[in-house]
């Protein structure tokens, strides 16, 4: 396992003793630690191999002193048509501690049949999670870790909490295909709106905006569009270009999948391109 720096040079590497259908959760940056699923458990890998019970974990996020957060499904049996079934009814969010290779805490969020992911703040050490229902919607909470236990709040709804600015005094919200067409900027912690995008201020019809963005300094955010490409905007959300990736090693009908800012004014750009799938990396002159 190798980790890259935002300009793809490798930063450390380690080998691991995980099987080939281990799917990675999380690293930390010096890959001392490494967190996985097998689907039936929750693997970590420091100087050993830890297991617990975690089943079809979907997120962890490193918390200080090696502690990670991970969020989980709970699943419930169920019999239909004279056979056993796994429902996913609401979700867990557990704190372990890697010392005592311990449960610390236990937390339950109020969804159905949710994916998980998690966005930690930059310096404030909160964690969005938000908890996408499909067609359903979406929530998103908050989660505050103390020494041995996690408090968590629901804060928003039916939005996709894209990513923190640098600076942390601001969070992207992308809009929920099913429930908003809207871009915006809230204060944090106040949750306050500081600024919006419409598909109107662009002259733009139908829902606009999908729900990958993310900021890639103070002053200039990402936002991924439906028919029109990648539009950049500042940092109060107003459009300032759009960017073609058009490449001569491309065909022309390439598709863009998804976006991911991973470092300053850098971000990775996931593209469909003549029949398969292909991770870029792009960085703003």
């Amino acid at each position: 396992m190798s980790a890259f720096s935002d300009v793809l040079q490798p930063t450390s590497k380690r080998e691991t003793r995980w099987a080939n259908d281990v799917k990675l959760l999380n690293a930390t940056e010096d890959l001392g630690w490494i967190v996985g699923t097998d689907g039936e458990s929750v693997i970590v890998e420091g100087t050993q191999i830890q297991r617990f019970e975690i089943r079809q974990a979907d997120s962890a996020t490193f918390l200080p002193h090696d502690r990670p957060l991970i969020t989980a499904p709970v699943l419930e049996s169920q019999t239909w048509d004279g056979r056993a079934q796994e429902r996913r009814t609401k979700h867990r969010v557990i704190l372990v501690e890697l010392a005592a290779s311990t449960i610390l805490d236990e937390q339950t969020l109020d969804v159905d049949d949710a994916r998980v992911s998690a966005t930690p703040h930059p310096s404030d050490g909160s964690i969005l999670l938000e908890a996408g229902e499909g067609q359903d919607g979406s929530t998103v909470f908050i989660v505050h870790a103390g020494s041995v236990d996690i408090e968590v709040e629901q804060i928003l709804e039916n939005v996709t909490a894209a990513g923190f600015s640098p600076t942390g005094d601001r969070l992207l919200l992308t809009p929920h295909p099913n429930f908003d067409s809207n871009a915006a900027i809230l204060r944090w912690p106040a949750l306050e709106r500081m600024a919006s995008l419409s598909p109107s201020d662009l002259d733009l019809e139908g829902d606009l905006f999908e729900f990958y963005g993310c900021f890639l300094d103070d002053d200039a955010i990402l936002l991924k569009t439906y028919e029109h490409g990648l539009i950049l905007c500042d940092g109060t959300l107003t459009p300032t270009a759009r960017l073609d990736l058009t490449q001569p090693a491309f065909p022309d009908d390439i598709e863009i999948e998804s976006v991911l800012g991973i470092g300053h004014r850098a971000f990775a750009v996931g593209i469909w391109s003549d029949g398969s799938s292909i991770s870029t990396i792009w960085t703003l002159d």
